[in-house]
């Protein structure tokens, strides 16, 4: 039973089944962290710094490329802002591109970059069959309601539902700016992803988000705050003991 629930079966499990998703979504938040602070007092060093981020995000996985239209965003909700932090703009995307143009480089000197692109196309719907565009197939359709109904309420939990349903109608009803980011955020992460790439570990950047989200609905019934929280804390404990004896 120790060998179940031990650490290194608990790493095997995380590398081998979210894959690299979760360096993603550290990447990714970390990089629109940075990106509000450098909105608030620009500066190179935190131009830099959030071009590493975004560059090492890349690096972890391709879609990572959905933060630029995250920062534009940022930019948009001020828009006197472009034109001050368009140098800084140019300083995150040069670092970013580089770091990304040097492991594209390698890729294609190993061989990689071939296999890569033909999974890329595959996965954008880019090829046709029979003179219609994968990206319409009828299993992809398929695959995205299956996703949407089933494996992404399986991987927020089901029993965080109502609380985010609560929470997105609260940040709808508000519309301040950070809320609209809120569902901004949740939304350039959705969409493309369930157009594309439809499985429910490739939506994890926008899971910080969807937390947001939910806390926004536990504070909608004070009341219920702590028992919603200890129970949600229980159920996702649960969840990860299930999956870890496995």
């Amino acid at each position: 039973m120790s060998r179940h629930i031990s650490f290194p079966r608990f790493l095997q499990h995380s590398t081998v089944v979210a894959g690299n998703d979760i360096f993603i979504t550290f990447f990714f938040t970390l990089a629109v962290f940075l990106f509000i602070r450098l909105r608030r007092n620009p500066s190179y060093w935190l131009s830099i710094k959030t071009g590493v981020v975004i560059g090492m995000g890349l690096l972890s996985k391709y879609t990572m490329i959905l933060i630029y239209p995250m920062l534009l965003s940022l930019l948009f909700f001020k828009k006197y802002q472009f034109k001050n932090l368009i140098f800084h703009l140019g300083i995150i995307s040069l670092i970013s591109m580089s770091l990304l143009g040097i492991w594209l480089v390698v890729a294609n000197e190993m061989g990689l970059l071939d296999m890569q692109s033909e999974r890329m196309v595959f996965h954008a719907g880019l090829e046709q069959d029979d003179g219609v565009p994968g990206l319409f197939n009828w299993w992809r359709m398929q695959y995205r309601l299956k996703a949407l109904f089933i494996e992404i309420p399986s991987a927020l939990g089901v029993y965080n539902i109502p609380l985010l349903l609560l929470g997105s109608l609260s940040l709808v009803r508000r519309r301040s700016q950070s809320d609209l980011f809120i569902l901004l955020w949740i939304t350039l992460v959705f969409v493309p992803i369930m157009l594309i790439l439809p499985d429910n570990r490739y939506f994890m950047p926008a899971f910080p988000a969807l937390a947001i989200a939910m806390a926004h609905g536990v504070r909608l019934i004070p009341s219920v705050i702590e028992p919603a929280v200890v129970l949600a804390l229980l159920y996702s404990m649960s969840t990860l003991y299930l999956f870890v004896s496995l």
